[in-house]
């Protein structure tokens, strides 16, 4: 029977603080900027200009896809799927891209945004209860062509930020990679939501990615799991609602395994439990199903940044707190992340580390990667500090000591024992590539101002 979950909220303070702190200790993973292809032959690199490709030796491409802020390898390594973005500046410009009915949404959405400001006095500045949250861009822009005066005279301290105010146009699209260029292939889809995750299949036959509904007439900004061939010959489906930012395929290459909710983002202290569900999606031959049922293999806490590996034994690794009610409250509460493997034909979850190793890794394990022969763990945490684990002998080595900041990368592996991370030394904070213990620089002749973009944040919606 499957586990029916639902959110709670705290019923006094000091157990709403606790909450809080399991929440926190949970959020946040470092920006995913390297991502080599599957035969370590080049790796894709992101900067807050776009995407260029480097090799193996470290020789850099002239930028090849500007604006693109996330890519994923083919199984094939001659294929990239890119998700990227550009700015629209006039609501005209985003309705011709929209089409009529998705311009019919969004003026609806902003129409609803806008009516209980338009009933407010002027000087009356509480904000109504709505939320514009992440189409506010594209609501902008519509604002300020139909209620220009209107809403120069309400917001007049902040006229100058309505003006200059632009809306992100996402598109995700399959690029085949050529000598010094990229090659447009197919668009899979385009609108205002960005893309948070893309997972080609590994047979190579379909594509699904992790991102939330456009113009949602209710602004619930929980993450949805989508799908569709790659070819693009069919509109995409949604697998699974209210889903976490990092699902996985498994093992048979036709399932996908994702941590969902059963209901929308929470707001305050509210906490929700979750479960790891699994969803078949392709046949045999790498078709989509026409209809897919979920299995729900475990329940947990429910949390947006929460990573699943599927293993090529068929178990699924996952990060999670064991979390127990009733216990003790305090300031300093014992909580931290541990790793457990659920096996989905025994349904049986087993902890993967005992709590000494626990103790020598970052109390947040939201960060991993897993090498490509299921030997080691690269476990990093928001400063750039980088853990190896061993797990045949559940050995712990600290690789880079990190930067005292979040402006790191997260480390990706190359191959097995061969893996690429950030190391602070110098002006530059070079790129190292680790290979059987021995280190070389793998970003010793790229331009400083690329490995500056390199660490700022291209994410939609970053400053």
């Amino acid at each position: 029977m499957s586990p029916r979950f639902s959110s709670f909220r705290s019923p006094n303070t000091a157990l709403g603080g606790l909450l809080l702190v399991l929440v926190l200790m949970l959020a946040g993973c470092l920006h995913e900027r390297l991502t080599w292809s599957p035969d370590g032959r080049q790796a894709a690199v992101i900067t807050l200009d776009g995407l260029y490709l480097t090799d193996a030796a470290g020789t850099l491409s002239p930028l090849l896809l500007p604006g693109a802020y996330r890519a994923a390898w083919c199984p094939d390594s001659r294929r990239l799927v890119v998700a990227r973005k550009r700015e629209l500046k006039t609501f005209q410009d985003l309705a011709t891209l929209l089409g009529p009915v998705r311009t019919q949404a969004l003026i609806d959405k902003a129409e609803a945004v806008w009516q209980p400001w338009k009933r407010k006095p002027v000087g009356d500045e509480k904000t109504p209860d709505f939320k514009i949250d992440r189409d506010s861009g594209a609501v902008a822009l519509y604002l300020r062509e139909h209620h220009r005066e209107r809403l120069r005279e309400r917001f007049a301290d902040h006229w100058n930020d309505i003006e200059s105010a632009t809306a992100e146009w996402h598109t995700l699209s399959v690029v085949r990679v050529a000598p010094g260029l990229l090659e447009p292939e197919v668009t899979l889809q385009e609108g205002l939501c960005e893309f948070t995750q893309i997972l080609p299949a590994p047979s190579g036959s379909a594509v699904a990615w992790v991102a939330p509904v456009e113009l949602g007439a209710d602004s619930d900004p929980s993450l949805h799991l989508w799908l569709t061939p790659i070819n693009g010959q069919k509109s995409p489906v949604v697998v699974a609602r209210h889903v976490a930012g990092f699902p996985d395929w498994a093992a048979d290459g036709r399932s996908l395994v994702v941590l969902r909710s059963t209901g929308r983002a929470p707001g305050g202290d509210d906490l929700r439990l979750g479960s790891l569900t699994t969803y078949p999606v392709l046949s045999a031959e790498g078709q989509l199903l026409a209809e897919s049922k979920g299995e729900d293999l475990a329940g947990l806490i429910f949390n947006d940044t929460s990573r699943i590996r599927g293993l090529r034994d068929g178990r699924v690794l996952f990060n999670a707190t064991a979390f127990a009610l009733p216990m003790v409250v305090s300031e300093d509460p014992p909580l931290r992340d541990e790793f457990f493997v659920v096996d989905p034909m025994t349904r049986r979850i087993t902890r993967l580390l005992a709590p000494g190793v626990l103790d020598l890794l970052p109390k947040s394990l939201a960060q991993v990667e897993v090498s490509p022969d299921e030997a080691h763990l690269l476990v990093s945490d928001d400063s750039g500090k980088v853990w190896l684990l061993t797990l045949a002998d559940a050995r712990v080595e600290v690789i880079c000591a990190g930067f005292g900041k979040g402006d790191s990368i997260a480390p990706a592996w190359r191959a097995p024992g061969d893996f690429t991370y950030r190391k602070p030394g110098g002006l530059r904070n070079d790129l190292i590539q680790r290979s059987g213990g021995k280190e070389t620089v793998l970003s010793r002749t790229w331009p400083a101002e690329v490995l500056a973009r390199l660490v700022e944040s291209p994410e939609p919606g970053a400053k």
